[in-house]
Parts: C-alpha cells; structure tokens; sequence
C-alpha cells in the first residue's frame, strides 16, 4: 500500500482532484486503491506510476479488477485505454462503496442481497456444523457483506 501510494503522489503528470484546498491523487484501505483524476489524459501517469510500482516491487496489478468511473463531460465520451468503464446507471465499488452516474440504490442493494442468498443456499451442510463453526463461517461470509 505505501509503496503505491509514494508511486502514485510522486508523479507530477497526475493533477488528483482537489477538495477545500486539498489535492487528493487517492484513497486507500487495505489492498484497495481508487485513483483519482480530472482528466482521461492523467490515465497515463497513473499507469507510469503504477508500473513503477510494479518494477519496484515486484508487486502487479489484477487489471481484471480495474473499472472507472467517467464523470462530468467525460460520461458521454468512449474513453478505452484497457479500462473496463461503468455504463450510465452501473456503478464502481471504491472501498467497498457504490459510486455511479444515476446510481440505482435499489438495484445495487437487491443485486448484493442475491449474491449473499446464492452463497448462502450452497451451505445446506452448514446445519450439521457446530455452533462455534457455524458463528464463525457467518460473521466471516455474511457480516462483511
């Protein structure tokens, strides 16, 4: 994570956003980074900054995971450059949070409580557990979701 973040807050090209006088280039927890830009024209300093990352540590990116968010003007605009964008109404998860252009709450809620139901239905054996087990396969599968 530290690494990443000194890769990323190095790189000149990359403006970040600004918030009451604040420049932001990202937001991090864990192993979730989101990059934050006001232009499609940072995406290559970012790219420059994590592949520096990379080479200095040995580390690589899931680009499997990479999705953006296209905002403002942007939203009409194809955008390509190998990232998978959210299509109006979709959203992103940063950190765990929906973010979207006309983000349908009632939608992401109903599609995350059909995915805890269809992992949940794959348990049926769970019953024969014991309690300890049981509380503990909960609060690691269910709470976090």
């Amino acid at each position: 994570g530290q690494a990443l973040k000194i890769a990323i807050c190095s790189e000149c090209a990359l403006k970040g956003i600004k918030i009451n006088n604040e420049i932001y280039k990202l937001i991090q927890f864990a192993d979730d980074t989101t990059i934050l830009m006001t232009s499609i024209d940072e995406l290559n300093a970012a790219n420059s900054a994590i592949l520096k990352w990379c080479e200095a540590t040995g580390m690589r990116e899931n680009l499997k995971k990479r999705e953006g968010l296209a905002m403002g003007l942007y939203r009409t605009i194809d955008l390509g450059n190998g990232v998978r964008w959210a299509p109006e109404g979709k959203w992103v998860k940063a950190l765990g949070v929906p973010m979207g252009n006309d983000l349908n709450e009632d939608a992401w809620w109903s599609e995350k409580n059909n995915s805890t139901r269809k992992i949940a239905s794959q348990w049926l054996t769970l019953a024969r557990s014991r309690y300890f087990g049981r509380n503990l396969i909960v609060q690691g599968m269910f709470l976090g979701r």
